[in-house]
């Protein structure tokens, strides 16, 4: 059963260190008027997942019960992006907007996070802490999973013993079974294949045959932007903004956590490939490193709970034709372009 809307949550006797850290600095810095209007604003627009939050307490109590969360989801699959979703509404909106870092680049190096960003990329780490232990993964929680639309849990591999005992975050990074995902074009190079379907699998696969030239972590903010979707029900809920095509909004590409690995392909040239976090996603764990020789296919990088993208960057001698259709969903090892280099 859908679980909207969400909360009521409850009002704890004390906040968890992060919340009171953020209580504390809307007082110190004077902001209370303006983060109340903020949750205020983003209750009047009517959407479900505001129903249980309309002023700043009940925000507190929301980020309180959501920093110990044990993810669950439900049918559809988005019940994960709902609650992700709520805590970004609010610190989208307008009133509290200016006290975050820019999303778009405008210099570089870029200058250091304000106040309020670094409190969310902290928030996101409290919530990894926990991501880590194995109270975050219960038998109940679990099965949810295989319920929902587009987790296709019976894919991928089961640890000996099952998963209980295993962290959330081991979970969310899981394999799939050898065989389950064949690679297009295993011995045409020019053939660049899809590394990953990541609205339900965070796992970074090589588009192409190469050798690592280079890979690293590059820190940043973390940050949703998030809108509003009149559903089938008649109901408005939350959405991250993603897609194959970036919107004009487009920014957190640069400013998000996210992994630079670099592939030399004999016959593709230079391939780029970035793992970009999206929202509590602040932590990509690299599979590979320099001087690493990676089929095509192969896994170079996860990500941990949350969302995510891939950008991939090619050379323009590479003469790359992207056959990728924006509304189709590619499965890793699916093709979704091809390269035309003269030999």
């Amino acid at each position: 059963m859908t679980e909207q809307p969400l909360g009521p949550f409850p009002k704890p006797e004390s906040y968890q260190p992060i919340v009171q850290r953020l209580k504390d600095m809307i007082e110190r810095n004077n902001w209370k008027d303006k983060f109340e209007r903020a949750v205020h604003d983003a209750y009047k627009t009517g959407v479900e997942d505001m129903t249980n939050i309309s002023s700043l307490t009940d925000y507190y109590n929301f980020l309180n019960y959501f920093v110990l969360w044990v993810p669950k989801e439900d049918e559809t699959g988005a019940f994960v992006y709902n609650m992700l979703g709520t805590m970004y509404f609010v610190l989208d909106q307008k009133t509290v907007r200016d006290f975050q870092s820019p999303i778009k680049p405008s210099s570089y190096p870029p200058p250091p996070l304000t106040e309020l960003s670094k409190w969310i990329v902290d928030f996101a780490g409290a919530m990894g802490q926990f991501l880590d232990t194995p109270q975050s993964l219960t038998e109940e929680s679990l099965q949810t999973f295989y319920t929902a639309e587009n987790y296709n849990v019976d894919a991928y591999v089961v640890p000996e013993g099952g998963w209980l005992g295993h962290s959330f975050n081991e979970f969310f990074a899981r394999k799939f079974l050898p065989g389950t995902r064949p690679i297009d074009g295993p011995s045409n190079p020019a053939v660049i294949a899809s590394p990953g379907p990541l609205a339900s699998y965070l796992q970074t696969h090589a588009p192409v045959d190469g050798k690592v030239l280079e890979a690293k972590v590059i820190p940043g903010q973390t940050y949703l932007e998030v809108n509003i979707k009149k559903h089938s029900d008649g109901k408005h809920r939350l959405i991250p903004t993603r897609g194959l095509v970036s919107p004009d909004s487009a920014g957190y590409q640069f400013c998000q956590t996210r992994g630079l690995i670099v592939i030399d392909s004999p016959k593709v040239g230079k391939v780029a490939v970035l793992p970009v976090g999206m929202a509590q996603v602040s932590s990509v764990v690299l599979s590979v490193k320099e001087g690493d020789e990676v089929k095509k296919g192969d896994e170079l990088s996860y990500f941990q709970f949350g969302g995510s993208d891939i950008v991939l960057l090619f050379q323009a001698q590479s003469k790359v034709k992207i056959l990728a259709n924006e509304h189709k969903h590619y499965r890793v090892g699916e093709q979704i372009a091809i390269a035309h280099i003269a030999e």
